[in-house]
């Protein structure tokens, strides 16, 4: 059965994503399983931007989900990784393509190009001679084009290390049981930030405890100091690190 998923949203931007990442890919296995009839299926969706910790490093954040529509169950996997290429940048000759080409790890990851007014659009260009090619045609209409990561996993193979990261992630939660209901999936939902800062004792930004909870029946089990520590270094703290 051919799937369409580009209807959820292009990462060129061509048909933009209306719904939260968790939302898309809770759409994508109901649109396969209205499709086929599969009562098994695992979605993906990943978005990028800048790191919540660090705004001006991008990040990858990828998330998987796995749907047992006869047990009516979901398990996920994620994970938000510092690892991507994303970048994208105004061209306006040749060279600095190529510059800009061999920043992000082409030929091995693939670039897009499309026209600053935006009524152009090449995407894959995973060799230098479609790259010239496509940049001089592009050229013929225009003093510059903006030139992007592709940021499809079968074109950039960065995050496709990252999605099986996430899946690792999956894989743990599927094998991690409610307490109450015995049903796998029983994973973090939630972090809670506020861990107090040692030299003052204001709250941080770092996780003061992780929730986690059971899909099925709603059980949940707060962990404290997630990361084995219960004071935070002052250099973390907005309070004496502004």
């Amino acid at each position: 059965v051919g799937i369409d998923t580009d209807q959820f949203g292009t990462f060129s931007g061509e048909i933009p994503r209306h719904k939260s990442i968790i939302d898309t890919a809770r759409a994508k296995c109901d649109f396969v399983f209205l499709k086929s009839g599969c009562d098994l299926v695992l979605a993906s969706e990943g978005t990028f931007g800048p790191h919540p910790a660090s705004p001006l490093i991008p990040s990858d954040h990828e998330f998987l989900l796995l749907k047992d529509f006869v047990h009516d169950l979901e398990i996920t996997g994620a994970v938000l990784s510092y690892r991507t290429n994303y970048h994208q940048k105004t061209i306006s000759d040749f060279e600095e393509l190529m510059d800009f080409a061999t920043s992000v790890k082409f030929p091995s990851h693939g670039i897009i190009l499309r026209s600053c007014a935006g009524d152009l659009i090449y995407k894959g260009i995973n060799e230098g001679r479609l790259l010239r090619k496509c940049f001089d045609e592009m050229m013929r209409s225009s003093k510059s084009i903006l030139a992007e990561t592709d940021m499809r996993a079968n074109f950039n193979p960065t995050r496709t290390d990252v999605i099986k990261e996430a899946a690792s992630d999956l894989v743990k939660n599927a094998f991690s049981m409610c307490a109450k209901c015995s049903a796998p999936g029983f994973s973090i939902q939630k972090t809670e930030a506020g861990l107090p800062c040692q030299l003052c004792g204001n709250p941080t930004r770092s996780a003061l405890k992780n929730v986690f909870e059971c899909k099925k029946c709603g059980h949940q089990l707060e962990i404290c100091f997630p990361n084995h520590k219960k004071v935070e270094d002052p250099m973390y703290c907005d309070y004496c690190n502004p």
